[in-house]
């Protein structure tokens, strides 16, 4: 879908805002991926890669039903460093507070981007399954 929209708007000659939640525990191949695309798009995307602390369902464990990625309190426990585009400052978004929900920041993200005016959204969602989940 990036391919798509980035061929679109390198032809009319304008921006989109690429916007990944980085939620710190992801694939390292979701990483390099990712660094690929922000890389091979710089020239038409106004880049949005978020490393901020955003409050998650923590299945794994009784004691603490949530966790919070990219917690600066909690940097010992991380699983990776802020990637060199990441953005950490927690004042960078006029809208965001500590421990915000992936569900509340994403619509958020969205006002806040559009500024008012009529914005579309496109989500890319992985569609090829692995063989092996699918066996499950």
């Amino acid at each position: 879908m990036v391919h798509l929209v980035a061929e679109e708007a390198r032809k009319r000659n304008r921006k989109f805002g690429l916007l990944l939640v980085d939620l710190e525990g992801q694939y390292r191949f979701t990483i390099e991926h990712a660094e690929k695309m922000f890389s091979e798009y710089a020239d038409c995307t106004e880049p949005y890669w978020i490393c901020l602390p955003i409050a998650l369902r923590n299945a794994v464990s009784v004691y603490e039903p949530k966790w919070i990625c990219w917690d600066k309190d909690r940097k010992n426990d991380w699983i990776r460093e802020i990637p060199r585009l990441g953005i950490s400052d927690e004042s960078f978004f006029p809208f965001f507070y500590k421990d915000m929900e992936f569900e509340e920041f994403v619509p958020l993200f969205g006002e806040w981007y559009s500024q008012g005016e009529t914005t579309a959204c496109l989500v890319g969602i992985r569609a090829d399954e692995s063989l092996n989940r699918f066996r499950t």
